[in-house]
């Protein structure tokens, strides 16, 4: 829903009109890598199954992310397998996650401080325009270098894929 604020920003500022050409997982915002800890075990989890009514949309959902090289089939051995999670979107569509437990659990994490609310308040106090942005699939627009890929591989009922973008989950 556009408001005539947004309007007037968009043909103000002509640089930020989206465009139908930008897909989610086009845009490269950086690569990512995934780092375990040396003691972590690997863990290999069985399919989840799917119910029958959702089978041909997770084919599809599935066929889609392949064809935008989200998502990669892989043949050859990984130590890792996730598990696939369904999400059925609000507008009716699905979104296919991986459920990475084990994997997160193993993950070594960076240690930083986000700032908060009251931290980035007083660098607008002279600020006279706001605005929000939504990236659309924004996890989708940062890449996983090819070792971190290979620790994403999730299980299907229709083989194993691996996220070549940072996943949801």
């Amino acid at each position: 829903m556009s408001t005539q604020n947004d309007t007037y920003v968009t043909e103000s500022h002509p640089t930020i009109q989206p465009s139908d050409d930008d897909k989610p997982g086009e845009r490269e915002l950086g690569t990512a890598r995934l780092y375990t800890s040396q003691d972590a075990k690997p863990k290999v989890l069985p399919c989840r199954k799917i119910h029958f009514a959702l089978t041909q949309r997770v084919k599809d959902e599935l066929e889609t992310l392949v064809k935008r090289g989200i998502l990669v089939p892989i043949k050859e051995p990984t130590p890792w397998f996730s598990l696939m999670a369904i999400v059925e979107k609000s507008n009716g569509s699905l979104r296919l996650c991986i459920d990475p437990k084990p994997l997160n659990e193993a993950l070594q994490r960076e240690h930083f401080k986000l700032p908060t609310f009251d931290d980035v308040l007083p660098a607008f106090n002279k600020a006279k325009v706001f605005t929000k942005q939504d990236i659309k699939e924004a996890f989708s627009h940062i890449k996983l270098d090819e070792e971190s890929s290979k620790l994403t591989t999730m299980i299907t009922p229709y083989g194993r894929f691996r996220w070549t973008r940072l996943p949801f989950g």
